[in-house]
């Protein structure tokens, strides 16, 4: 009941939201309060960040949100609200007259207001200018100029804009465009509980941010400053060298967005992957999560289930490709599985710090009907995650940068692979390692006494080329010049060596020259 009235709130087109008829209309209808992009709670860390309690606050469109009065009630006492709906107005002067006394509500419109220049610290918009940017006709555009020329006239120098938006295409770059010189343009992606943002029960799937726009002092002397920044995870930021960083930032949110929301509702019909970044972006992703879907009847053990792929182990047929991934989940039995790879040059901890960092962003990947506050499988191969070395790293002037590494194959053995990083996802060439040993005939024990054991072929094509070689009549006691097209890491040729007693010497060719 309560989901058919807001619904019935909603205008016929999005031009309306314009209109201060219709938001009469709406205030006279619903005179609850009603958060368009989330609670204080989801806020209040962005707000307490930039504003002091001993701030100057202007809310424009402040509507009946409770934003103002918490705000209030923790120590903000100094806010002006102003709203274009005279009766909204009318109803939160009434509502806050005797319990916030020194708050104040104005009738006025965010595009020509009454106050004087520089009278404020903080102008607070939480979703008025996506009210009124509702198209990119002329018109439109105007009132939005206007806006800004009066946020901007009526803010101290290194006053803050405070802006609470969807952010969408139109607005993210009229946004842009705006606050391109002069500013300090910093972006915040909001976390909202709020069900009417979040998407779960009425199918939006737009992420909220907050812009924090911090005007600079001007001079005719200095050049203009550029600052564009968002925020990671932690209290850090990431500068970006330009506008386009933002864009970057903003729109993979709304992507990201957009495909948790699809995989919520329907499973996936094409592969599916979202890679995971540190703060230090120039190390790559840290992880990769692809997700693979069942028919609900192969999901004997349940509905949804995360698996980690042991350190070095991603570039195998089993993790690696599609096929294989769907085997691993039709071997794991759930519905949907989450197979989650790390990434060469990141450390990472144990099994149980590699479930923390990963848990919840992997359950963002759900579909919707699980049981809530349950916790789900997370599936890996043995105790710990195995151990992955980057023993060189190079580049070719011909294949470019490569890397050999080290880590822990099947049943403990250490194998060593070549990667060419033009092509991160193929190993080049992988050998099985053994312990050289010593003097006495025993295996040493120490770090470096690994060696390639060249009486192991690692990739199946090689086996079919040397069992290819029994077509060969006298192979073994005779002598014959076989020719290798593509050497690689050499592990054939090696293997060959090895076996033939007649092979005799390994003579390679350079026919690449620079």
């Amino acid at each position: 009941k309560i989901l058919q009235t807001n619904m019935s709130l909603l205008p016929r087109s999005h031009q309306q939201f314009q209109l201060k008829q219709y938001w009469d209309k709406f205030f006279t209808r619903r005179d609850s309060p009603f958060e368009w992009y989330g609670e204080y709670t989801d806020l209040c860390h962005v707000i307490h960040r930039y504003v002091k309690p001993g701030n100057k606050i202007l809310v424009v469109g402040c509507g009946n949100s409770k934003l103002s009065e918490q705000l209030y009630d923790v120590g903000y006492q100094s806010i002006d609200n102003i709203d274009i709906s005279e009766i909204v107005i009318r109803q939160m002067a009434l509502r806050n007259r005797q319990k916030r006394p020194k708050m104040t509500f104005a009738a006025m419109d965010v595009q020509r207001m009454d106050y004087g220049d520089s009278a404020y610290d903080c102008v607070i918009d939480k979703g008025t200018l996506d009210a009124l940017l509702t198209d990119e006709e002329h018109a439109t555009l105007e009132k939005v100029d206007k806006m800004f020329s009066e946020i901007a006239r009526v803010l101290k120098v290194a006053g803050r804009y405070l802006l609470v938006t969807l952010a969408q295409a139109h607005i993210l770059e009229k946004l842009l465009r705006a606050f391109e010189s002069g500013w300090l343009v910093r972006v915040h992606h909001v976390t909202v509980e709020s069900p009417l943002t979040t998407g779960r029960k009425l199918g939006a799937s737009l992420p909220v941010f907050a812009f924090v726009m911090t005007k600079m002092m001007t001079s005719c002397s200095l050049p203009t400053m550029k600052v564009y920044e968002y925020a990671n995870n932690g209290d850090s930021f990431t500068r970006c060298a330009s506008v386009d960083g933002i864009r970057e930032y903003v729109t993979s949110l709304q992507q990201y967005s957009m495909v948790k929301y699809h995989l919520a509702k329907h499973p996936i019909e094409s592969p599916v992957y979202v890679d995971l970044w540190s703060d230090d972006e120039s190390l790559g992703p840290r992880y990769t999560l692809h997700v693979v879907d069942l028919p609900a009847q192969l999901g004997s053990n349940g509905m949804f289930a995360i698996f980690i792929v042991p350190q070095g182990r991603q570039l195998e047929w089993l993790f690696s490709t599609e096929d294989g991934r769907r085997q691993l989940a039709q071997s794991a039995g759930y519905q949907r599985l989450v197979v989650v790879t790390l990434h060469r040059d990141h450390r990472y901890g144990g099994v149980e710090e590699v479930k923390e960092e990963i848990a919840s962003r992997a359950l963002e990947l759900a579909q919707d009907g699980l049981p809530q506050l349950k916790k789900y499988p997370v599936l890996t191969l043995g105790d710990d995650l195995g151990s992955h070395t980057i023993v060189h790293r190079d580049t070719s002037s011909i294949s470019g940068p490569y890397v050999v590494e080290e880590f822990t194959g099947e049943e403990g053995a250490q194998v060593r692979r070549l990667v060419f990083l033009r092509n991160p996802l193929l190993a080049q060439t992988e050998v099985q390692m053994k312990r050289e040993k010593n003097k006495t005939n025993k295996k040493r024990s120490d770090s470096s006494s690994l060696i390639p054991d060249l009486h192991f072929l690692f990739f199946d094509y090689h086996k079919t080329i040397v069992a290819s070689l029994s077509l060969i009549q006298d192979l073994c006691s005779s002598e014959h010049d076989i020719m290798i097209i593509g050497l690689g890491g050499g592990a054939l040729p090696s293997y060959i060596h090895q076996v033939l007693p007649k092979s005799g010497d390994l003579l390679i060719i350079d026919v690449a020259t620079e």
